[in-house]
């Protein structure tokens, strides 16, 4: 099974930089949901923010991708959830053909396909959530022929992601789009250097990491999710329930544009007035940012003070509010005007008997230029 995990990973030529590596890790924190039926891509169409078309197989009116980063939308435009959204080929063999059995595409390309009856997609979802995302489903399920369920416990969710916090001009081996009856691996579609997997789960772990570091003379490290966590906060990187709790946010402030996870070219979904409106004509003055304590010899845990307000000692002006935290570091939803933009990074959380110093930054997968306005 570990050789034909391995025949899997195509790289390219590369120049490698020694002290970086990749850290792999285990996400039990997540729970697959599988939609299956010959209308899964026009559902999941109308309750995401992303475009479902960029998963059609042998698609050749836009750029087709493995997995898709969105958020699910209450009708008021806040945010739901957030959760990756998996092609068809999860346990289909390389030969497997039933890709041919799709309708070819209509004229009109802004209605999903229908599919075969078999055609299925599978949605990774925070656990602690799962089950409110699948009775949104079954909610919305009306007519459409579709199944909902559970999928077994087959697959399990993994991550790929750089050893550091690394910038753009990283050199990473570029791991290719795989697949085969017991592995898909994809490029995470949020940023560059970072990896999706659904894994078999009687797959060899340990012997996999192993035969990849010798094979490719490039280290991967198993990781955990306490040090994948620390790492997407320090990256600016909200993922899951804690991160985005449902009805707090919007979607421009999870960054979902900027994560690739909002399509402003599809048709309507639940939600999207709002957030149409907002990247058209409107303002945003609030985005997630990394948060990070400035006294690294404090036993301080952000953890502890999540939802506290972040203010400018100067005149106490408040500069936003953090939103989670794990030992020295967190996120922040953040005033964009009163920081990145006047070049204020520092602040103290405010709690109820103290101040403690921290300060934020633009991450580096943000554009170059950031406005407060969109236009």
């Amino acid at each position: 099974m570990v050789h034909n995990f391995l025949k899997l990973f195509k790289f390219h030529s590369f120049v490698l930089r020694r002290s970086h590596s990749f850290k792999a890790v285990n996400l039990t924190n997540k729970k697959l949901i599988l939609v299956r039926g010959e209308h899964c891509y026009r559902f999941l169409q109308g309750l995401i923010t992303n475009d479902v078309r960029h998963l059609y197989p042998n698609q050749t009116t836009s750029v087709h991708l493995s997995c898709i980063y969105t958020l699910f939308l209450h009708p008021n435009g806040r945010v739901f959830l957030d959760a990756f959204i998996y092609d068809n080929h999860v346990g289909k063999n390389d030969g497997d053909n039933s890709n041919e059995n799709l309708q070819e595409e209509s004229e009109d390309s802004s209605e999903p396909k229908i599919a075969s009856a078999d055609e299925q997609l599978l949605i990774e979802v925070d656990n602690s959530i799962s089950d409110k995302l699948f009775r949104h489903l079954k909610l919305h399920k009306l007519k459409s022929k579709v199944n909902i369920n559970y999928p077994d416990d087959r697959y399990n969710v993994w991550s790929l992601y750089p050893g550091e916090m690394v910038d753009d001009q990283a050199i990473f081996p570029k791991i290719d789009h795989s697949k085969s009856s017991n592995c898909l691996i994809t490029v995470d579609p949020r940023i560059k250097n970072h990896y999706r997997c659904l894994i078999d789960k009687n797959c060899d772990k340990k012997e996999i990491l192993t035969q990849l570091e010798k094979k490719y003379n490039f280290p991967f490290i198993e990781s955990t999710i306490e040090d994948y966590t620390k790492y997407r906060y320090e990256s600016g990187i909200g993922e899951g329930a804690t991160d985005h709790p449902d009805g707090n946010c919007l979607p421009h402030e999870c960054n979902g544009d900027f994560l690739h996870g909002i399509s402003f070219h599809k048709g309507c979904y639940i939600g999207q007035e709002l957030t149409a409106r907002v990247h058209h004509t409107g303002v945003v003055r609030k985005r997630l940012l990394p948060i990070r304590l400035i006294n690294t010899d404090s036993q301080e845990n952000l953890q502890n003070h999540a939802n506290c307000d972040i203010v400018s000692k100067n005149d106490g002006a408040r500069l936003g509010k953090l939103r989670a935290g794990r030992g020295h570091l967190g996120l922040g939803l953040m005033y964009v005007e009163n920081t990145i933009l006047k070049g204020q990074t520092t602040g103290y959380i405010k709690t109820s008997d103290n101040l403690i110093k921290v300060e934020t930054f633009k991450p580096f997968w943000w554009p170059n230029e950031v406005k407060l306005f969109n236009k």
